[in-house]
């Protein structure tokens, strides 16, 4: 029986007015998702990784210890992708900025364009909250401030990635994030911060990936690298 004969021209049209107003409405429900932050990196970094394997990477042989920073991150660069299987690249200029001091770090980001000043706003009212209301409050108050921008998707993406690598920080380096610390209750040691957070803005919008999967992950791992800048930085 042929279908077509059965339903009658007004049925049939009915009938296509039916699906094309479901195909309509779920479309208009995909496209009224809001963003909602995701913790999934940061999980399943500290679930895979141990305080012990992210040091091992971080940490260089003493023969390329000796020589520029490019090349000792390039060596970081390269155990985070044989750790994790994956194929993160950044650029030489962004690896050679660790030796830079903090203004030259932030400077440098903001006049290439790897980051942008609100960007950094962001961060420093990170920094402000941190010092009212601990870690935690800092970062919901940048989750909400996030979310009130109604970013698309690829911007969103990348704020959610700095949140992860903040929490992962946290877990890894909680000294960088203690109240009670020398470095949190010192305009140096927040300068210091800044920097990073310069550099870790930089990295995420910066860091090239194919293996979509271990990409996250190798790049809060390299992100992780920096709070050696800070410990650096503030002595």
């Amino acid at each position: 029986m042929n279908v077509f004969k059965t339903l009658r021209k007004p049925y049939l049209a009915t009938f296509l007015a039916s699906i094309i107003l479901f195909i309509s409405c779920e479309q208009n429900s995909l496209d009224s998702v809001e963003n909602a932050f995701n913790y999934s990196v940061h999980k399943e970094l500290i679930e895979t990784t141990s305080a012990v394997d992210i040091n091992n990477m971080l940490n260089i042989n003493s023969s390329s210890a000796k020589s520029n920073s490019i090349n000792r991150n390039l060596d970081v660069i390269d155990n985070i992708n044989n750790y994790y299987n994956s194929d993160l690249s950044l650029p030489n200029e962004l690896l050679g900025m660790t030796d830079y001091n903090p203004q030259e770090v932030v400077t440098t980001a903001l006049n290439n364009g790897w980051m942008n000043q609100y960007d950094l706003n962001l961060m420093d009212q990170f920094e402000s909250d941190f010092q009212s209301l601990g870690f935690d409050g800092a970062l919901e108050n940048y989750e909400n401030t996030v979310l009130s921008l109604e970013l698309n998707d690829a911007e969103f993406s990348k704020k959610n990635l700095v949140a992860n690598a903040l929490k992962s920080m946290n877990n890894y380096y909680p000294e960088i994030f203690s109240s009670s610390s020398e470095f949190s209750k010192s305009s140096r040691g927040w300068g210091c911060f800044r920097a990073a957070a310069a550099l870790i803005l930089s990295s995420v919008g910066l860091a090239s990936c194919v293996t979509v999967v271990a990409c996250g992950l190798a790049v809060s791992a390299w992100i992780l690298s920096y709070s050696a800048y800070v410990d650096n930085c503030q002595n």
